[in-house]
């Protein structure tokens, strides 16, 4: 009897060593898609909009951005460029529309990054300060519209000459906008 418990203690030993090999064993990585996708996996998605979504993500670039002509990413959901290419939507799917790519982007950044399928840089710090409060009557929101060039160049004084703003005030509103990420989909994937 007291070999059969030795036996089945050593069993239990290999086997819980075997688990935490596994448990300590690094994830592959992800990519971007993959792991927006597994993110996004808990919303509840209609078919069609699970297809959209599917295509958002797969087209966004290295920094999570959707630099694509919005029109003809709507176009190329029913009628890809390539013949060879399953369309996104069936023949017989109503066509989408601009607003309900947009609603989807919405749903997607509320539980990922406020910026995700930005167009460009301007649009991703544009969502990042809508998302943190900031109004398009703000001087960082005027720095992202209007001086991103200025900034890079270190013209600040002609910013709060043109801003009406005090030289302080401009460093303020570039801090906030030095805060904002510009590649949302860092976090993501690898």
């Amino acid at each position: 009897e007291g070999a059969g418990l030795e036996s089945r203690s050593r069993r239990d030993d290999e086997a819980d060593k075997k688990f935490e090999a596994m448990a300590n064993t690094p994830d592959l990585e992800k990519s971007l898609p993959e792991a927006l996708l597994e993110e996004l996996a808990m919303l509840e998605w209609s078919a069609r909009e699970r297809d959209i979504t599917e295509y958002l993500v797969w087209s966004l670039d290295g920094h999570g951005w959707l630099p694509v002509d919005r029109e003809a990413l709507l176009r190329e959901l029913v009628q890809p460029e390539d013949p060879q290419e399953t369309p996104v939507l069936g023949p017989d799917a109503a066509a989408p529309t601009l607003e309900e790519v947009e609603t989807i982007l919405y749903k997607i950044r509320s539980v990922t990054h406020p910026a995700i399928g930005a167009r460009d840089l301007r649009d991703c710090l544009q969502l990042q300060l809508l998302a943190h409060g900031w109004s398009d009557a703000s001087l960082p929101w005027a720095i992202v519209q209007q001086h991103l060039e200025d900034v890079e160049h270190n013209r600040l004084p002609r910013i709060a000459k043109e801003r009406n703003a005090s030289l302080e005030q401009i460093k303020d509103a570039i801090e906030v906008v030095k805060s904002l990420d510009p590649n949302p989909g860092a976090g993501f994937g690898y």
